[in-house]
């Protein structure tokens, strides 16, 4: 099968369309209103003073690799996830953990380096064939631009950011990473604040750069909390955040099931072959064979806890909306933010 097969030729065109147009029509990123200053959160005459969250607002927690919010920051995030897989899954049960940090950099006032994903899975399968390990996952990283912004008055504003993200196939095979030619991923996100409630969604798709390899998708996040003054007696909790959030994932082509799937005393077998539809919902790209059409939506319950210094923790408890639940029988993301 050809690498660019015309299945797969109409999808990556239209993802590849949005982030083009999305992030060049904005106009050039260095021509900036403002402090006009390049990497204005690291400014020693305090001449770029900025507020780039609105008071109270948080940033999203559950598909950490995917969900992207508007806002152009600086500051690092540690996400911890742990997933239980289902045991109708090629794993028949056990478990996931991730561990990973985020990076963002602020460019201009507009324009910021997201470094998304990165980090170490380790596989605890029940499967008794399957060979639990632990390695490295792809590397995410790109640009976003905020490309509109409006503040009116009652303390609201709305702001959309589109963004070009690319993974790189640097991980390793041992959990289910390495493969292909990447991912081109090309988002929108935005948000609308309003006093204490926050309202973040976006847009976006996985488009493989080898169709065999992986499958190429379309993915959307809803984003919704309320921020509460903390009644905790100490200036180190400014907020309490309780969130919802619902993602989804919808399978527009997929790979030829090849990836091999290591066992234990036993030749290496394609995943095709060991469990047919079935994929990585958002961790990773499995490229995996019949599962072209087919919905993948969860809800996540959680709350954050902005701090003073810019730190920000958080819980979320995501579980499988739809029948399909491919690695997730519940999940369990946790996080910790610094932002400048």
């Amino acid at each position: 099968m050809s690498r660019w097969h015309v299945d797969g030729m109409g999808t990556r065109r239209v993802f590849l369309w949005i982030g083009c147009v999305g992030v060049l029509v904005a106009g050039p990123a260095w021509a900036e209103e403002g402090c006009g200053k390049l990497f204005p959160d690291f400014t020693s005459d305090f001449t770029c003073e900025r507020s780039a969250r609105p008071k109270g607002s948080v940033m999203p927690m559950s598909f950490p690799y995917l969900f992207e919010d508007p806002y152009i920051t600086s500051g690092l995030n540690f996400v911890g996830i742990w997933h239980q897989f289902p045991h109708d899954s090629v794993f028949e049960g056990g478990q996931l953990g991730v561990l990973a940090l985020q990076v963002r950099l602020a460019i201009t006032e507009r324009l910021a380096f997201i470094a998304a994903k990165d980090g170490i899975a380790i596989l605890d399968a029940d499967n008794e064939l399957i060979q639990n390990d632990t390695g490295f996952l792809d590397l995410g990283f790109g640009f976003k631009y905020a490309a509109w912004e409006w503040n009116g008055q009652d303390d609201q504003s709305v702001v959309l950011t589109p963004s070009l993200r690319y993974e790189a196939p640097s991980g390793q095979q041992k959990v289910f990473s390495g493969d292909g030619d990447g991912l081109l991923i090309p988002a929108i996100s935005g948000a609308y604040h309003a006093g204490p409630w926050n309202v973040v969604a976006d847009l976006g798709g996985n488009a493989a750069l080898d169709s065999d390899k992986n499958s190429s998708n379309v993915f959307y996040n809803i984003h919704v909390d309320h921020a509460f003054a903390s009644p905790i007696a100490h200036e180190w909790v400014k907020f309490i955040v309780p969130f919802i959030e619902l993602n989804g994932i919808y399978w527009a082509s997929a790979g030829d099931g090849s990836r091999k799937v290591n066992l234990k005393g036993l030749p290496s077998l394609p995943i095709g072959a060991v469990k047919p539809n079935f994929e990585g919902a958002d961790v990773v790209n499995l490229g995996n064979n019949d599962v072209s059409g087919s919905n993948y939506v969860t809800m996540a319950w959680g709350v954050r806890f902005p701090m003073a210094a810019g730190f920000d923790i958080g819980a979320s408890y995501e579980r499988p909306l739809s029948d399909r639940k491919d690695i997730t029988e519940q999940r369990v993301t946790l996080n910790i933010t610094w932002e400048m």
